[in-house]
């Protein structure tokens, strides 16, 4: 598995997602900026875990754009599952099927695991047999598909992105 990682503050994009700010005036630029984060480092810990895993798609979908992806579908489900995320990766010449883990850390750790862990390998056999699936609805013939995990991780203020690609 090869993998990167990308730490970001929680800022105001990230409120916008999970909760509004309190509309109170503030004198400065980075009073206001400073409010915002303590507002979003609060929202993110008191937010349930759907909001939480939505919250963490949407991190995994913007960095994966950010890296050059298309993204093909989200959220696509069938009786046997469901894929968070489908991707093109132009790099690979492949369909990917993207497996998001977010978790929150309480005091420093993970009380559930890490994201990495979460991902077993009955999960992974779900995954390719659903984008197997998926590839044959969707009319598109990959020259490849790839099954990838992207962990987001959230510590107090901050959040990192792990993205691990060709997960076996």
């Amino acid at each position: 598995m090869r993998g990167q990682v990308e730490t970001n503050r929680i800022e105001a994009i990230d409120v916008d997602q999970i909760g509004s700010t309190d509309g109170k005036p503030a004198d400065t630029e980075s009073a206001r900026a400073e409010a915002t984060r303590a507002k979003a480092q609060a929202d993110i810990h008191r937010i349930s875990r759907s909001e939480l895993g939505a919250w963490g798609e949407r991190c995994a979908e913007r960095y994966l754009v950010g890296e050059g992806f298309h993204i093909l579908a989200r959220n696509w489900r069938t009786r046997g599952g469901e894929l968070d995320l489908v991707a093109y990766d132009p790099s690979r010449f492949a369909v990917v099927g993207v497996e998001v883990k977010t978790r929150r850390a309480h005091g420093g750790c993970f009380p559930a695991g890490t994201p990495e862990e979460a991902i077993t390998p009955a999960k992974l056999r779900r995954i390719r047999a659903l984008l197997a699936q998926w590839v044959l609805t969707s009319g598109r013939h990959p020259r490849a598909i790839a099954v990838d995990a992207v962990a987001v991780a959230v510590c107090a203020d901050r959040f990192s992105v792990r993205h691990l690609k060709d997960v076996q």
